[in-house]
């Protein structure tokens, strides 16, 4: 099955967005893809994730990062005992490949990212040492959710504690031809409506 092009509703402004999943629609969106790369902390839910060529559980404390375009879903099993509920940060593309990014200062970073390309999953307890400050990204001021980024970003180009999801040589051919016109048709709607 051919993933479908899913877009982001972000402010133009932001380099990422740090949004709370929390309702069925926005959790069980079918196999899908963005050019955001994708950092999803899965704080209440149970089910199997599908990432490119990977299909796995996942439980509470869930931490993943996908790369640009990298096709993608999660399924909540049947029987939940609460409610699903997830932080989700979207970093755009112009946050991955600034220039900055491409300083010896930033070069584990840029290293991380391109691994992302397979999928990251992260062991539990390196979520859990991050989970506070997911939960402060959601409310701090701007400049502060910048600085929070970066430390988690940093925290995990360092951790060991991590496998790739995807097979060294997947690869998903996806069509970007029509990308562009639903993302202006999306904008067009949520500014008017």
């Amino acid at each position: 099955m051919k993933p479908q092009y899913k877009p982001i509703t972000s402010d133009e402004a932001n380099l990422f967005d740090a949004v709370i999943q929390e309702n069925k629609k926005d959790f069980d969106y079918p196999w899908h893809y963005h050019p955001e790369f994708e950092l999803t902390y899965i704080l209440a839910s149970h089910g199997v994730r599908y990432v490119g060529d990977s299909i796995e559980n996942f439980s509470d404390d869930d931490l993943v990062l996908l790369g640009s375009n990298l096709p993608h879903c999660w399924i909540n099993a049947e029987q939940q005992r609460s409610p699903s509920c997830a932080i989700v940060i979207y970093l755009k593309e112009e946050f991955i490949h600034s220039e900055w990014m491409k300083t010896n200062e930033f070069a584990a970073l840029s290293q991380f990212f391109e691994r992302s390309q397979k999928g990251i999953k992260f062991e539990k307890s390196v979520a859990l040492k991050l989970k506070q400050h997911f939960f402060h990204l959601l409310t701090a001021p701007p400049f502060e959710k910048v600085i929070l980024l970066l430390q988690i970003l940093h925290e995990l180009s360092l951790t060991k504690k991590f496998h790739t999801l995807c097979d060294h040589g997947f690869s998903d051919d996806l069509n970007f031809s029509n990308n562009d016109r639903i993302n202006t048709i999306y904008r067009y709607i949520q500014t008017h409506f």
